[in-house]
């Protein structure tokens, strides 16, 4: 994880806890809310008692840290690497006819849309028409 992600996260975390994030679970390959009441446990914080639910608390969480990621918009270009073949694999499926390129993440909606820059790796792809495998002339929307 890198530190911008981990400061956005620290910063909610906070905000929403009166505690510090000491400790972030493993973040690959799951959702923002599984993570978010993971670190819940593994820093001993509690939901605030204002909170009626974990969905409240959750809430809560997630109306912080979008800000927190779209206040470090211009790190996440900067300080973001590419993984190895990552630019080669997008070019050549992008390449493929019949095939409409998607992004399935499991972070919440805000926070996809902030991550969803122009970047090194995306500033060439030309969007195509979904179903139609066509070229199309609109620039590819984040939602």
């Amino acid at each position: 994880m890198g530190r911008v992600t981990r400061a956005a996260y620290a910063e909610a975390f906070r905000k929403v806890t009166g505690r510090p994030l000491v400790r972030l679970p493993q973040m690959a390959g799951r959702t923002e809310s599984e993570i978010f009441f993971e670190a819940l446990a593994l820093n001993e914080a509690t939901a605030p008692a204002s909170a009626a639910t974990d969905e409240e608390v959750l809430g809560r969480f997630a109306a912080e840290l979008a800000p927190a990621f779209r206040a470090r918009r211009a790190l996440l270009t900067e300080q973001g690497r590419l993984l190895p073949g990552a630019l080669a694999a997008v070019t050549e499926v992008g390449g493929l006819p019949g095939v409409v390129q998607t992004l399935l993440t499991g972070a919440i909606k805000p926070n996809a849309i902030e991550n969803c820059v122009p970047s090194p790796w995306n500033r060439s792809s030309t969007p195509r028409s979904a179903g139609t495998g066509q070229r199309s002339s609109r620039r590819a929307r984040c939602c």
